[in-house]
């Protein structure tokens, strides 16, 4: 023995000593105090972050804590580099879990924010500004939206749907449009193209245009203001008009018919004595448009007793187209029967019957109108008589006519079936027998 009074250090655990390690070492498990270890003996033991002793604190900013831990965040203390510390793990509750104030883009969806995706595009689902992507936000949606300009105009590039503006869409796109109905009827007033309709496109506008053929020519069946070819519009339509002068005047070279002129047409052009509009040759007016006049070989009904085709006289039909005869021994040139008194109204009586008969036929040759019942003898051409028509020249026979008596023929009981025309004296005897030539 040393006779020494024990002491802390002396390595001996004397009463009221938790432990003596005998060093001087005061982190070693047993302080210098030879006493165990705690968290606030001022000592920072092993496992302690820290120990200040008396002076740690959990409610002071950057103290050490009671736990002999580090302030840190999370510990509910607001420390120094910390915006706040509300001391739990609940992230979006307007304090984070790494001790910041809730912010867009911080990644965390706090309240107030629609989304928080913590990147800096806008065009994904959410915006920096912590809001869902939406038509009109101005920002183009990738792969969801074709262009987004923010506004709620309809009349520029990009549609309040956020697709962009065509032709057909319904809205008018000021500067490149002229018009958009939204429909593919190309008979409105808005046509392909979103062009306003207009005579000449090709489209025909309903209610407004009668026709549109799409092209300048006004020879064809659709004229200048889209308007249905006609007679009268002063264009001619090929193949359909012969003229078309645009007037009412019906004698001007072209009729309101739209007719060349022609003999038949019922008007009387240049060149026309008349123009009835027939084809009859028994009236006032011949097929070829001249007058029907005495010694043309036509007669004239209820004007002519008859009509030869000359302007002779003793051959049966006078200078001035009447019959003649009025007694014995006078006959006639194509072989008609002279006639009497009674014989002659008789007679004439047959010859008008046999002229109504015969309106509304063609024209018939001279010998037939004039009443006879057979063609003269074979014709011989004379120019003397017709100059300047040798198809109808009329031609008496040379030598005085023979006489007939009127008072042993009677036109009553002659009947013509058993009548022999080489035996008729008037006819074909030694009567007075033109020739046609």
């Amino acid at each position: 023995t040393s006779c020494e009074l024990p002491t802390c250090g002396d390595g001996v655990t004397d009463s009221g000593e938790a432990c003596d390690d005998g060093n001087s070492v005061d982190n070693d498990g047993c302080s210098n105090g030879c006493g165990l270890p705690t968290c606030g003996d001022g000592i920072v033991q092993a496992g302690e972050e820290c120990d200040n002793g008396s002076a740690n604190s959990d409610t002071l900013p950057n103290a050490c804590r009671t736990s002999c831990q580090s302030a840190h965040c999370g510990d509910g203390v607001t420390d120094t580099g910390e915006a706040c510390d509300d001391g739990n793990s609940v992230d979006n509750d307007g304090c984070s879990n790494s001790c910041g104030l809730a912010t867009c883009g911080d990644g965390v969806v706090d309240p107030g924010e629609a989304c928080d995706d913590g990147n800096a595009s806008n065009t994904d689902g959410c915006l920096n500004s912590c809001l869902l992507a939406a038509c009109g936000d101005g920002f183009v949606q990738g792969g969801v939206e074709q262009c987004d300009d923010g506004n709620s105009d309809n009349t520029d590039g990009c549609l309040v749907t956020c697709e962009l503006a065509t032709c057909g869409d319904g809205y008018v796109q000021v500067g490149v449009e002229e018009c958009d109905d939204g429909n593919d009827d190309d008979t409105d007033g808005c046509v392909a193209g979103c062009v306003l309709a207009t005579c000449g496109d090709g489209h025909m506008q309903a209610g407004v245009e009668e026709c549109d053929d799409g092209n300048g020519e006004d020879d064809d069946g659709c004229v200048a203001g889209c308007v249905a070819a006609r007679c009268g519009d002063a264009f001619v339509q090929v193949g359909v008009e012969e003229c078309d002068d645009g007037n009412g005047d019906d004698d001007d070279g072209c009729s309101n018919a739209c007719e060349l002129p022609s003999c038949g047409d019922g008007l009387l052009d240049p060149g026309e004595q008349c123009d009835d509009g027939n084809t009859e040759d028994l009236d006032g007016c011949l097929t070829t448009c001249q007058e029907n006049t005495c010694g043309d070989g036509y007669l004239n009904v209820g004007v002519e007793e008859c009509d030869d085709g000359n302007t002779v006289a003793g051959d049966g039909c006078s200078a001035d187209c009447g019959l003649e005869g009025s007694g014995a021994g006078n006959g006639s040139g194509c072989g008609c029967r002279g006639s009497g008194s009674s014989e002659e109204g008789l007679w004439w009586l047959l010859v008008v019957l046999g002229a109504l008969v015969l309106l509304g036929r063609r024209r018939r040759e001279p010998w037939a109108l004039a009443g006879c019942r057979q063609p003269p003898a074979p014709p011989r051409h004379d120019e003397d008589v017709y100059p300047g028509d040798p198809a109808r020249t009329w031609r008496a026979p040379a030598g005085p006519p023979a006489q007939d008596d009127p008072a042993q023929d009677d036109p009553a009981q002659d009947d013509p079936a058993q009548d022999d025309p080489a035996q008729d004296d008037l006819v074909r005897g030694q009567g007075s027998v033109g020739e046609l030539t």
